[in-house]
């Protein structure tokens, strides 16, 4: 169980035994020197980071070894995009995509090591508020791998990279701040959708219809996915 994105942060891991649970830890990022706060993710995830056969817990910039003491922290502040899998087959471990709420000089968009924090690459520029989900997935045929979108919430910046190797591949408008990567037809590359909009709104105030983008189809707006499916299932 946790607590805390934007400020204080507390971990409590419990134990289900005979029924019941048992607490076995607690941590508290204000009783750490220095404190530790406002690193939190809206997401949870946890995976096995450092390879000894036992999970650790991803709060956003900071990882938690199994026993509830910090791996590591990168003091980037709170990440509004976090997404980790293996994004580099030939790279040993986990990697983590991050796009940060707060302004940063650089770095607003990067790829670090699960394990370390190091960061792979990132964004050289500066960003002021990278927002929502933004888009994670292989949603473009011609790139090899996965691409990461992402997008400032006023829509002054949008940008596309491939998520490996940090190249940055179009500063197009895909949807918002975050259309989704979804499976559609018999192919390994993804259709995308529009998310919600720089104003707040869903969709992408398209015309509605399919486009593509690089061989992935891009659909207008809402009504299209309805559409397009009634048109795919017959």
């Amino acid at each position: 169980m946790c607590r805390g994105t934007y400020t204080r942060m507390v971990v409590d891991a419990y134990n289900l035994k005979n029924g019941k649970l048992e607490k076995l830890w607690r941590w508290d990022g204000d009783k750490e020197t220095p404190q530790i706060r406002s690193q939190g993710s809206h997401t949870l995830p946890a995976a096995d980071v450092d390879g000894d056969g036992r999970n650790e817990i991803i709060l956003g910039s900071v990882a938690l070894k199994p026993d509830g003491k910090v791996l590591r922290n990168l003091c980037f502040c709170h990440p509004e995009i976090m997404y980790m899998t293996d994004v580099i087959p030939t790279r040993p471990g986990l990697e983590i995509a991050f796009g940060y709420e707060v302004a940063m000089n650089k770095n607003g968009l990067c790829l670090v090591d699960a394990r370390t924090g190091e960061i792979i690459w990132g964004h050289p520029y500066k960003t002021t508020h990278i927002h929502d989900q933004g888009m994670f997935g292989d949603f473009i045929e011609s790139v090899p791998g996965i691409e990461y979108y992402g997008a400032e919430q006023d829509g002054t910046g949008k940008w596309v990279y491939s998520a490996a190797t940090g190249e940055l591949i179009t500063e197009e408008n895909l949807g918002g701040l975050s259309p989704r990567a979804i499976w559609w037809g018999d192919t390994s590359t993804k259709a995308y959708i529009p998310g919600r909009s720089s104003g707040g709104a869903w969709g992408g105030g398209g015309e509605g219809g399919v486009g593509r983008r690089g061989g992935g189809l891009g659909f207008g707006g809402p009504s299209a996915i309805m559409k397009y499916g009634a048109g795919k299932i017959g």
